[in-house]
């Protein structure tokens, strides 16, 4: 699903906006329109630049008509809006009214000098559809945004491939399947990490310690397998030279955090911890020690 904002004039073009609106709900993207402020082309400007900076996909449709011009703009809202979608480097849908397509006088600006120059421009430097009525503007912004989907689709099923390549993540499926088969138990551990996943304020780190052959790993096969909060894991196998190699570890565990979280990909992963805690990866250490020593904060011994 797309956060989608649609950009035009408005008296003139309510009904092919209210098409396109419905058509692109249907599809399930979430649409930023005109008519989720107040029905007039005078708008709040910093309020429409702020969501068009925040959407996915600009969609412009334009007919005969220039548009409001603020009191402190040389520009209308409608030209500032597709400016700052460019300067914001969004994907542009652009549909100009075909000229040969009947349309009222009465929609029409006495002046075209300055609506016939924006049309110009979108044309010189960018790709435009033209389109004659209200049905034919919704299919082809439909197929427009069909062919957007494949295209997204392709991309990322070709990062996943490069990211395999180059990251190549372990498997670790022969090491924990054992573990699970005969898991049982250990309620009190999962109780004890379901209170620090749910305090925001408590340890980044949450470490568990026993001696060899409590069941460290298995505890740890079992998150790995059955919570979703675990976004990425590491299991270091005795004697595998690529398990215990450091730099193998890293690189595996980032491929997994890139697959599993988009966000990671992209840089933007500590902000969306912030304003999504239930998707803060869930990290568990199982370390082995020949004595016990006193809980801390964020450590729970076996």
């Amino acid at each position: 699903m797309a956060r989608i904002y649609i950009s035009s004039t408005y008296a003139d073009l309510k009904d092919m906006r209210e098409v396109v609106y419905h058509a692109l709900r249907k599809m399930r993207h979430d649409v930023i329109a005109m008519e989720d402020y107040i029905a007039t082309d005078k708008k709040p400007l910093d309020k429409c630049l702020a969501d068009v900076a925040q959407c996915d996909i600009y969609i412009g449709i334009y007919a005969w008509r220039y548009g409001n011009i603020p009191p402190d703009q040389e520009k209308s809202i409608t030209e500032l809006e597709y400016r700052e979608a460019v300067r914001t480097g969004k994907p542009c849908l652009l549909f100009l009214l075909d000229e040969e397509a009947p349309w009222p006088t009465k929609l029409t600006d006495k002046d075209r000098t300055r609506i016939e120059a924006f049309h110009n421009e979108l044309r010189k430097n960018n790709t435009v559809s033209s389109f004659q009525d209200a049905n034919d503007l919704t299919a082809k912004v439909i197929t427009a945004m069909e062919q957007i989907g494949r295209e997204k689709d392709r991309s990322e099923e070709d990062s996943g491939k490069r990211l395999e390549h180059l990251l190549q993540p372990l498997d670790f499926k022969a090491d924990i399947t054992p573990h699970i088969s005969r898991f049982t138990g250990r309620q009190w551990v999962f109780d004890r990490i379901d209170t620090w996943l749910d305090n925001t304020d408590a340890s980044r780190v949450f470490w568990i310690t026993g001696k060899p052959g409590v069941g460290k790993t298995a505890i740890a096969a079992w998150l790995y397998t059955n919570r979703q909060e675990v976004a990425a894991a590491h299991f270091c196998q005795y004697g595998d030279k690529d398990k215990v190699d450091p730099r193998r570890a890293i690189l595996s565990l980032a491929c997994q955090l890139a697959s599993t979280l988009p966000c990671f990909s992209s840089l933007r992963i500590h902000s969306t911890y912030r304003k999504t805690p239930s998707l803060r990866p869930m990290m568990v250490s199982m370390t082995s020690c020949s004595g016990s020593s006193p809980p801390t904060k964020g450590t729970s011994s076996l």
